[in-house]
């Protein structure tokens, strides 16, 4: 990726005896559903807080390679190229945290609420799913079974483990909707004790039915705080990790705790502004790529991560970051920042320019931006862009919402969608094509925010996703690029680094690029 470590996830060995077994981390909110594999409960404050609470097959290590995770799984090994076949065999220790054995059943219950076949079904994302023909159990045996794919796979790794219990799964109801406000039994080496909805904290303790080597805390404590106020509360004592948010008034903050440690990693995470296609003035494609010819994203990337101490560094892909094999910055060569340009797209679209306002039938085309209040680098985006669109005549109005109800009420698809361009941030993967492919195929997949795509773009990803050459694959990827950013529907910004703030004494927790945390191990120096 785009930079090395300034330091590695801060490791060390937990000592017997150790002053401390609670641990406190700052998130930005609590989840607004329990199940983040539905459309409304995909929040990254939502996987972090289900971390330590959750497992699967597998394991990512730092390089983004992954291995077997022994807690979970005894094997899982391709058996065939095409179709891509998977032989999974699970550890038969392994249980849900009501006790429950894990087995093909959950499997199959995981692919049939995932895969998009039963529209009642409302799930985050179909990729990987959508694309497997059966889940069976071998000889009898409950704990062993085969994932087959339609074809080659590229990314099969990520979609052969169970992502949750088979009752989950079971009925569109229960999978949409009985586990809003409470999780489902669970697999981790820690259990939700209790959730304080009204107070923003939700007490994790050691699953007592957990087959694996012992977690060395009693309690992990996530408290939702708002990015605004999570530097002070790490200075004063409160809270024992933030993510900075890539803010530098929260990193300078945190950063006068005495002995704080900063954990700087290479980011999976880039910022982008996406735009409501479905609705006007924005079904217009020519005022679509009018804002991106407006926007200087060189100068973007310079002041949205002033003070980081990392270089600034455009996106211009949909599915690779800067520094992943095959990256081209796309965005760049296709709309290079130019202020005529982006008249003339306005003009195209029927505008005229009267006294530095794009005006149609009397009125200045107008755009509202939607943002979570509190969340400074939210709002320092926003008024970026309203400062570069109001350059070539758009006027843009900022309009604050409540954190919680950002996504649930104005950033969701379907017909309650209520935004006209938003900016948010999306947590890459070490499986980039697996990552991007809901939000940009098909139209009414529950992450795709703008509302459209085309069938180009669907079948590329296919395409891509069945192409076991990686040079091949990075050669579609480019083409899948071509073909998002012809619709115009969303300017990728800045690639953001991975930028924690510590208490020097927890170790074994911070800030990875791909690694998968191992919560057994988070503990305090003594």
């Amino acid at each position: 990726m785009g930079w090395s470590a300034d330091h590695r996830l801060h490791q060390a060995a937990v000592r017997p005896g150790q002053a401390r077994r609670n641990a406190d981390v700052g998130v930005g909110q609590l989840p607004t559903n329990w199940n983040n594999n539905t459309a409304d409960g995909a929040l990254a404050d939502t996987s972090t807080i289900e971390g330590p609470l959750l497992g699967s097959g597998s394991t990512w290590a730092a390089d983004g390679s992954f291995k077997v995770d022994p807690n979970y799984a005894e094997s899982i090994k391709v058996v065939k190229d095409s179709p891509t076949t998977i032989d999974v065999k699970l550890n038969p220790k392994a249980v849900w945290s009501d006790g429950a054995p894990i087995t093909y059943k959950d499997m199959v219950a995981t692919w049939k609420a995932m895969n998009g076949k039963d529209s009642k079904y409302s799930p985050a994302a179909t990729t990987g799913f959508e694309d497997i023909t059966s889940v069976k159990e071998v000889g009898g045996d409950q704990f062993h079974y085969t994932v087959t794919f339609d074809g080659p796979y590229a990314e099969w790794w990520s979609y052969v483990y169970p992502f949750f219990p088979h009752q989950v799964g079971d009925t569109p109801d229960a999978f949409n909707n009985q586990y809003k406000t409470k999780l489902y039994p669970t697999n981790g080496p820690y259990v939700i004790s209790k959730v304080d909805q009204n107070g923003g904290v939700v007490t994790e303790v050691p699953n007592p039915k957990w087959w694996g080597r012992k977690p060395k805390l009693d309690k992990v404590v996530f408290r939702a705080i708002d990015q605004a106020q999570t530097g002070q509360a790490f200075a004063n004592g409160e809270i024992d990790w933030i993510d900075t948010g890539a803010s530098v008034d929260v990193l300078k903050q945190a950063e006068s705790r005495s002995g704080a440690v900063v954990q700087r990693s290479g980011g999976v995470t880039y910022t982008h502004l996406t735009m409501n296609a479905e609705e006007a003035p924005l079904t217009d494609i020519n005022v679509r790529k009018a804002i991106f010819y407006a926007i200087n994203r060189q100068q973007f990337a310079a002041i949205a991560q002033k003070g980081l101490g990392v270089p600034p560094v455009t996106v211009g892909s949909g599915v690779l970051l800067p520094g992943q094999a095959g990256y081209h910055n796309v965005e760049d060569e296709m709309y290079p920042y130019s202020k005529q340009k982006a008249q003339d797209s306005l003009k195209a679209a029927g505008y005229t320019i009267e006294n530095g306002k794009a005006m149609k039938d009397g009125k200045q085309l107008t755009l509202s931006i939607v943002t979570p209040a509190n969340t400074p680098t939210n709002n320092q985006r926003c008024q970026l862009v309203q400062n570069y669109l109001g350059q070539v005549g758009i006027k843009v109005n900022i309009n604050n919402v409540p954190l919680d109800k950002y996504f649930a009420d104005y950033v969701v698809t379907g017909k309650n969608k209520n935004f006209e361009l938003t900016s948010f941030s999306w947590v890459g993967t070490p499986t980039p094509l697996s990552g991007a492919k809901s939000i940009y195929t098909p139209a009414n997949s529950g992450q795709n925010y703008f509302g459209i795509s085309t069938p180009e773009i669907g079948k590329l990803f296919k395409q891509a996703s069945q192409t076991l050459d990686t040079q091949k694959r990075l050669e579609i990827i480019n083409q899948i690029d071509k073909a998002i950013y012809e619709e115009a529907v969303i300017v990728t910004f800045t690639a953001t680094p991975n930028i924690g703030v510590s208490n020097p004494k927890l170790v074994n927790y911070g800030e990875v690029q791909f690694e998968t945390l191992d919560w057994t191990q988070v503990g305090f120096k003594s």
